[in-house]
């Protein structure tokens, strides 16, 4: 061991006496070595240097604090999902009743179009015009009223 010491302390240009004192300290620690069941456990309570105890409190009063304010931001969150669903409900509930009243109002439009329109080919042709064309035109009246039928 000492010359190997000695050797890589050649090159660090470390004095002799120190030298010495850490061969002598290196041979201490390998003849005088602890357990375990030595060394003293330290509680928590003995602590007492610098206020350390003081911060570990503080500490578990903030992490209390932290806990509290989450727990109330949670349901604020979950008051706030709600409140949201609710709305979105309320929303697509109105958006169908807005388009129901919508197409119903297009429907009756359409209907009285169609009413208006007969009222004038029915004025417009006289019984003395051919009834091939009364007959095209009742057909398309007909597909006509079908397709409302069908948008309803």
């Amino acid at each position: 061991m000492t010359d190997g010491v000695t050797m890589k302390s050649k090159y660090l240009e470390v004095p002799q006496e120190l030298r010495d004192r850490l061969i002598k300290l290196y041979n201490a620690s390998k003849t005088y070595k602890r357990t375990s069941k030595q060394y003293s456990q330290v509680r928590a309570d003995d602590i007492d240097y610098k206020g350390i105890r003081q911060e570990v409190k503080m500490a578990a009063i903030r992490t209390e604090e932290v806990r509290r304010r989450m727990q109330i931001e949670l349901t604020n969150l979950e008051e706030v999902r709600e409140y949201v669903k609710a709305m979105q409900e309320s929303s697509k509930d109105r958006l169908k009743d807005e388009l129901l009243e919508m197409l119903k109002k297009e429907l009756k439009q359409g209907e009285r179009k169609l009413v208006e329109l007969e009222e004038r080919i029915n004025l417009t042709l006289s019984p003395e015009r051919d009834a091939n064309v009364l007959q095209s035109i009742q057909e398309c009246i007909n597909r006509l009223s079908e397709r409302m039928e069908q948008l309803k």
